[in-house]
């Protein structure tokens, strides 16, 4: 299963976070976790707020994903060669 940190930070390498970077791009990702299980996620920010006189904006991120063996259902996943990813980023709950 996915783990995330129980106190501080997820880990700063996972793509959700990159998304910031560039909002309202759809990035994809394959990670590795420290147990070998690897993922495929996709990640993308969203905008929200704003309806009221001088009210801001909130961006937000939203990161969904699965376990790489089922990546191959998602058309998010088209460019990715399912059993020899070529980039793999080693995350961790807080790395």
């Amino acid at each position: 299963s996915f783990h995330f940190a129980r106190h501080g930070g997820a880990c700063p390498l996972w793509h959700v976070h990159e998304a910031f970077a560039q909002p309202g791009r759809i990035l994809t990702q394959v990670a590795e976790m420290p147990d070998g299980i690897r993922y495929f996620g996709i990640a993308r920010t969203i905008e929200r707020g704003g309806g009221g006189f001088r009210a801001r904006r909130k961006l937000f991120a939203v990161g969904l994903g699965c376990e790489l063996a089922h990546a191959r259902e998602l058309v998010y996943a088209d460019h990715i060669d399912i059993d020899h990813p070529s980039d793999v980023a080693p995350i961790g709950p807080g790395c």
